[in-house]
């Protein structure tokens, strides 16, 4: 919800240039559409914008990271973005998940020079990020393992073991890392 607050802000702030002109907002999704994070996310974020006052001509790009990775893939994805979007200029772009932020900070600069940058999704934050887009805002995804395993114990007090599931994903990686640092 807050994100959605934050990017109506900022599309009914921005002046649309000449009359009947548009906006243009990009979405880049880290993984695919059929993610479920990214589908709802996807879902909200245009069910927002067809409800809300703007009329922003909307571009969805799904990088599809989960299948194709980052080191494989983003060379690639910078070429056809550039060639797919020469001719546009977006008020702001929109990421979902840590790959499009990665993507971003890496190629947006010549991709999209200037443009504002709103996240969601974001796993292990680091506000050295903003040293290079100072323009950009959004919302983290942080756990609190402490305080989980805290409540876990005051909930269940005999509880005795405390298991978790982990991928081998890079996200599944952090907080496998995260949680060695708490237990």
């Amino acid at each position: 919800m807050a994100l959605l607050i934050t990017l109506s802000l900022f599309l009914t702030s921005h002046d649309a240039g000449a009359e009947g002109s548009r906006q243009h907002l990009l979405i880049l999704h880290s993984y695919s559409p059929d993610h479920p994070w990214t589908e709802r996310i996807n879902a909200g974020i245009l069910s927002h914008l067809r409800t809300s006052s703007s009329a922003a001509v909307v571009h969805v790009e799904f990088m599809d990271s989960k299948n194709y990775p980052p080191a494989e893939n983003f060379s690639y994805l910078q070429k056809f973005y550039a060639k797919k979007y020469a001719k546009d200029h977006f008020a702001a772009i929109l990421l979902s998940d840590n790959n499009a932020l990665d993507f971003m900070l890496k190629y947006g600069d010549k991709l999209f020079p200037g443009v504002s940058l709103v996240f969601c999704g974001i796993n292990d934050f680091d506000r050295q990020m903003f040293k290079h887009y100072p323009q950009m805002t959004g919302i983290t995804e942080e756990l609190d393992i402490r305080r989980t395993i805290e409540l876990s114990k005051t909930l269940i007090p005999n509880l005795k073991h405390f298991y978790a599931v982990i991928d081998d994903t890079p996200t599944g990686r952090l907080l496998q890392s995260q949680l060695a640092q708490v237990i």
